[in-house]
């Protein structure tokens, strides 16, 4: 920032000094971290601050690829391009940042975004595979459970615990086929307890 004095000369000079390996050293981090580059340009395409060293001070204009939307970086304030050089396709968005008089680029490679989207499309597919194994396992032991009880409904009295009519009938036609297929003889006994509705009207179908 200049300071001016009333007559319209200079009097000062104040002004922020930032040391530009530092800087580099976070974009290279950036670039670390998000996979991403990012620089940054005079408004007349020259590379001001770059992680790349042998790309410094350059102007966009001389490198390959950059060359053909070097234009359209340094005619708006906003904007979003792709370019091609011997290796790769790139994905830019810019940025005019006025109070540094700057352009900020960053710059993406499409087959890094590509590799990452298909290891997260990987990643889905592994989870949704483990989850719909859960369900699945889930919902056989739910069906299992359910058709022991409907086993228990259908063969077991409910009031006694004993085995019920149907229960019986099956037993019975079981054990006659049984005998009659080695000639052997068969006895049936059947025991029944007198007066026994009495003790049902009297203390319940419970208690009898």
């Amino acid at each position: 920032m200049l300071l001016l004095s009333a007559q319209g000369e200079v009097a000062a000079v104040i002004g922020l000094g930032l040391k530009k390996d530092l800087l580099r050293e976070q974009l290279a981090a950036y670039k670390r971290k998000y996979g991403n580059n990012v620089y940054f340009l005079t408004p007349e395409g020259n590379l001001m601050l770059h992680k790349d060293r042998t790309r410094q001070f350059k102007n966009i204009a001389h490198i390959p690829g950059l060359n053909e939307i070097s234009q359209g970086i340094l005619a708006t304030d906003f904007g979003s391009f792709r370019y091609q050089d011997a290796s790769n396709e790139y994905v830019v968005n810019t940025r005019y940042i006025k109070e540094l008089d700057l352009i900020m680029v960053v710059e993406a490679s499409l087959s890094d975004t590509t590799q990452e989207l298909y290891y997260s499309l990987l990643w889905n597919l592994l989870i949704c595979a483990v989850i719909t194994l859960l369900v699945v396992l889930l919902l056989l032991k739910t069906l299992k459970s359910y058709q022991g009880q409907l086993e228990v409904m259908a063969w077991w009295d409910q009031l006694t615990g004993l085995f019920n009519r149907q229960s019986f009938d099956t037993y019975y036609a079981e054990e006659v086929s049984w005998h009659l297929t080695r000639s052997k003889p068969m006895s049936l006994m059947l025991i029944d307890i007198d007066y026994f509705k009495r003790v049902n009207d009297k203390h319940g179908h419970l208690a009898g």
